[in-house]
């Protein structure tokens, strides 16, 4: 990840990158397997809500990320803003095209259903056994993913 203009990108001593309002960034991952990979983005922001992204209006139309030694150009976030806190980037890829779309989750609907308090560590743990525990997820499976992850803290400039 690379701040788009400024200086570099500032890290807490856990390794979290630390943004503040107004801050955009580019996002960059490198593709290491020997063939293509596909791309998808889970993010739980600070509310509790967890996106994906491509959304489900756009299934299978993940971004392919070709083999190579070059860090390719994924997206960018731009003017981040409130609310202050910690937020997740999971990115995972797979070997094949897949519909992560049914991970949405707002943390609305929790409330109303007494449900988890971290839904993203719920749904990505619940799957084992190479199967995802939900009728909402079509994916390859699961031993042929890569993840990672990224977190960031969103805070008041001084």
């Amino acid at each position: 990840m690379t701040k788009k203009d400024g200086p570099p990108v500032e890290k807490t001593p856990g390794g979290t990158i630390v943004f503040h309002p107004g801050d955009s960034a580019r996002i960059w991952c490198t593709n290491t397997a020997t063939g293509p990979m596909y791309i998808t983005v889970v993010y739980l922001d600070s509310a509790g809500d967890i996106k994906t992204y491509p959304t489900a209006s756009v299934v299978r139309a993940q971004q392919r990320l070709s083999a190579g030694p070059e860090p390719q150009h994924l997206f960018d976030l731009d003017n981040i803003r409130e609310p202050f806190g910690t937020e997740i980037m999971k990115v995972i890829a797979t070997k094949e095209q897949a519909d992560f779309s049914g991970m949405s989750y707002t943390a609305k609907s929790a409330e109303r259903s007494k449900g988890a308090s971290n839904p993203l560590q719920d749904i990505l743990f619940g799957m084992v056994d190479g199967q995802a525990k939900s009728g909402n997820i079509n994916a390859p499976s699961i031993e042929d993913w890569a993840t990672d992850q990224i977190s960031f803290e969103i805070r008041k400039k001084e």
